[in-house]
């Protein structure tokens, strides 16, 4: 998987700055992932003051920058191994949540998936960038049709057993992100209540399996019953 270095070279930085220098060797994922263990922000504030609030922000900004270069590393020289989807998951989600680059992740992703990544971590991008479709404000609806659509076909094949099969947490983070972006995705950026009607249809009919899914899960699923009712 020589063309993940590549990608290995995209970094989270400022804007404004330059990307920091390569390690010359690649180190070992029990080092990497050590690392990326003792990266734990502040879960809460220490008070409701500009400061206070600035220094939690900053916090949350610095290991979330160190998060998302630890899965890259991990995604350049360890594509395989089971917690590399996992950091991957938490680098897209700041980039799309919190700095608002939602189409860094796209492009980022079709360049990790020209380069036929492993299962697990091709799945978890087409969920992050399903989630970039919602989030993009000036991205044609053609084009989030087909990374939602993308999405949802990838976890409509639960893994094999070998990687956990469809109890793993992992697949079940994905499957509950694909289907809750593309409903969530129909709702926001469709006018058609015929479209909000059929991905309703679909999202019971195919993830409907509900006793795999989160809380919240199965309460976007719930709701895509009061779409229908009002047709």
């Amino acid at each position: 998987m020589a063309g993940l270095l590549t990608l290995a070279s995209m970094v989270i930085v400022a804007e404004d700055e330059p990307p920091p220098q390569r390690a010359k060797e690649a180190r070992s994922a029990a080092v990497i992932l050590r690392e990326a263990d003792r990266v734990r922000p502040p879960s809460f504030s220490s008070g409701n003051d500009p400061e206070s609030l600035r220094r939690f922000d900053e916090a949350h900004r610095k290991a979330a920058e160190k998060i998302g270069n630890l899965a890259l590393e991990m995604v350049a020289g360890h594509p395989r191994h089971p917690r590399t989807p996992e950091l991957l998951r938490r680098r897209w989600g700041y980039l799309n949540n919190f700095l608002g680059r939602p189409r860094d992740v796209i492009r980022e992703v079709e360049l990790l998936l020209a380069n036929d990544p492993p299962c697990a971590v091709r799945r978890a991008a087409t969920v992050a960038t399903a989630r970039s479709a919602v989030a993009t404000p000036d991205l044609g609806y053609s084009e989030r049709m087909r990374l939602w659509k993308r999405a949802v076909d990838e976890v409509s094949v639960p893994p094999a057993q070998s990687e956990g099969g469809r109890a793993s947490k992992s697949y079940q983070e994905d499957l509950e992100g694909a289907w809750y972006n593309y409903l969530e995705g129909v709702l926001q950026w469709s006018n058609d209540n015929t479209v909000h009607a059929k991905v309703a249809s679909l999202a019971l009919e195919e993830a409907g399996d509900t006793q795999w899914l989160a809380p919240e899960a199965k309460a976007t699923l719930r709701l895509t019953r009061r779409i229908r009712e009002p047709l």
